[in-house]
Order: C-alpha cells, then structure tokens, then sequence
C-alpha cells in the first residue's frame, strides 16, 4: 500500500574538457596507469571494472566477455586508441589484459586501487613546510571507474548516434518487443563506438548531418 520513492540514479559523467584533461593527463606514474585504465574502458563502451578484470579476453583485434551483471554477451571491436593501451599493459602470463592486474587478488581490491588513484588525477604542488606535504586539485574528486560508462554515453548522444545503438552497446533493452526480433549487427555497434571516439578526438565537434545519416 505504500510507495517509497526511489532516488534517481546521479549523472556520472564529465564534461568533454574534464574527458581530454584526464586522457592528456601527464604526471605521476601511478596515476598515470589509473589513467590508462579508465581510457580504456571508456574505448571498450564503459565496460565495468568486474568485467576488465575477470572476464574479457581478447581475440582476433576483438575483447568478448560475458557481462557478470546480466549474462549478455559482448564483442567488441579494439579500436587503435584501446590497442595502444593493451600494448603498454601486455603481461607474460596472460592471465588479465593489463599486467598491472596481476598485482591484485580480486577485481574489488584492484578496482579500489583504481578509483583512488582517478580521485588524485589533477594538478599537485608542495606546500612549504615541514613534510612536503602534497596539496592535491583533482580534475573530478568524486571519479570512478563507473564514471566511465556514464561518460560513452553522454558523449555518444552528443555525437548524434542513435538512441538505439546506445543502448545496444551498453546492453540495455531499447523496445519492448522488438529487440527480441533483432540481431544486433557487430558493425553497427563498432562503428556507433568508432564515432564516439572521433568526436572526442576531435575535441567535441559532431559529425555533420551527412555522416550522422549513415549509422
């Protein structure tokens, strides 16, 4: 008999600015691999950080796992900017895609490891004293890897993709009957991710009606 409101999920994503500052950031090592880890699971369509650690494995140029949330399956096209970033992190082992992954037991305490470090991403300077303490502006203090998700989006809708090829590359269900009907084409999907990533390569400027036509 009662209705207990539910409060709406927060925006979690950042501006274009906030997006370049942290994709150029350039500092401390350990920050900068946090960096690299949040560029690519924004390359990968915000893949969840569960997902990176256990799941994903990559084969012919394509990451494929099985999201742990909801069992759908992914396959995803690895884009140059994504490539550059699994060079940089391969591993021996091959156990993860990110040989700094090996360093952790579980993907809860390396994603802890991450969302702290993202939390730091920004301009630091000594404050004189006893200690050289550290004075920290973080580019966005509240940043997770959840952020990253929420930011694809964002920047998809900017880039005029389709509502529907939106929520197909984050595996949500976008009709009511129909999608039952519907296989998704993988083409679709990567080239709805390929615009993505040109629109913040070019800094925020859209495709132009034309190009917007043929996704």
């Amino acid at each position: 008999r009662f209705k207990i409101p539910h409060e709406k999920t927060r925006h979690r994503a950042l501006t274009m600015d906030q997006l370049l500052a942290i994709r150029d950031y350039r500092g401390e090592d350990f920050l900068e691999q946090w960096r690299d880890v949040f560029m690519l699971m924004f390359y990968l369509r915000g893949i969840n950080v569960k997902d990176l650690f256990v799941n994903a494995e990559v084969k012919n140029g394509r990451v494929l796992y099985r999201r742990s949330k909801t069992g759908e399956y992914f396959d995803i096209r690895i884009e140059p900017e994504a490539q550059a970033i699994l060079d940089r992190y391969s591993g021996s082992t091959q156990e993860h895609l990110l040989n700094i992954m090996d360093g952790y037991t579980d993907y809860r305490s390396f994603g802890h490891a991450v969302n702290e470090g993202l939390k730091k991403i920004g301009t630091v300077k000594v404050v004189p004293g006893r200690g050289r303490k550290l004075e920290r502006t973080p580019i966005e203090p509240d940043l997770s890897t959840y952020w990253s998700r929420h930011t694809w989006a964002t920047m998809a809708m900017k880039a005029r993709v389709p509502k529907e090829a939106i929520a197909a590359s984050l595996g949500h269900s976008w009709a009511t009957v129909t999608d039952i009907y519907i296989a998704y084409d993988n083409q679709w999907l990567d080239d709805a991710n390929r615009r993505v990533l040109d629109y913040v390569a070019a800094g925020g400027v859209p495709p132009d009606a034309s190009q917007a036509s043929r996704l």
